[in-house]
């Protein structure tokens, strides 16, 4: 039956998260950097440290204007993404209907599109890495009309040679709705619904002669 998707993560949540990073790193600079520019301040020749430490301040900098992107991403408009059914077998069809709540006509362009990606985490000496590959993109709907931005349906097949979502220890293959919309100088709409794309749907077994 049609169901509501669930973007994979709130925006405040991301905003948050981004905040909590950004305050822990620059406490650790900031608790660091003023005994530097003293002792620069002071000896001249203590420069060397001073470099060193400035890729730590400009990061720093760099996790501030972030920050203040999330804050204000929290202010867009937010897609709500209705669909024909929660999964849908390869070579399958799924409808897809959209509303987006708040200001619509701030995006000038918006794009929808099931995107499926190929993860691989290993380990790299004592760091775990997770590898990502994108292998399809299907639109669904591209438009800069505004009417057809505020809501709209649209369709999508799966093409049957494709891969279904799966997972495995290190290995996993991910299907996802994306809403993309640009919003002049402000951030723009970047959404992501989790979506499971099923195998092929078997055929009824013949009865027996």
């Amino acid at each position: 039956g049609r169901v509501v998707l669930r973007a994979t993560a709130s925006r405040a949540a991301k905003f948050g998260c981004m905040l909590f990073v950004a305050l822990f790193w620059n406490g650790i600079v900031i608790g660091i950097a003023p005994a530097m520019f003293r002792d620069f301040a002071k000896d001249k020749s203590a420069i060397f440290p001073l470099l060193f430490m400035t890729p730590f301040l400009l990061v720093g900098l760099v996790l501030i204007a972030m920050v203040g992107y999330f804050f204000l991403s929290i202010f867009n408009p937010r897609p709500r993404l209705v669909v024909s059914s929660s999964s849908v077998p390869l070579g399958g069809v799924l409808d897809v209907q959209w509303q987006f709540e708040g200001r619509a006509e701030r995006i000038k362009k918006l794009k929808i599109f099931l995107e499926g990606q190929e993860e691989a985490t290993y380990r790299r000496g004592t760091d775990t890495t997770t590898d990502r590959r994108t292998f399809a993109t299907l639109t669904i709907a591209e438009t800069n009309q505004p009417s057809e931005i505020r809501g709209g349906q649209g369709r999508v097949a799966i093409p049957s040679n494709l891969m279904h979502s799966w997972e495995a220890a290190s290995n996993k293959i991910v299907w996802k709705l994306r809403v993309s919309g640009e919003v002049p100088r402000f951030p723009d709409v970047d959404e992501e619904f989790p979506f499971t794309v099923l195998p092929h749907a078997q055929p009824p077994a013949s009865p027996p002669i």
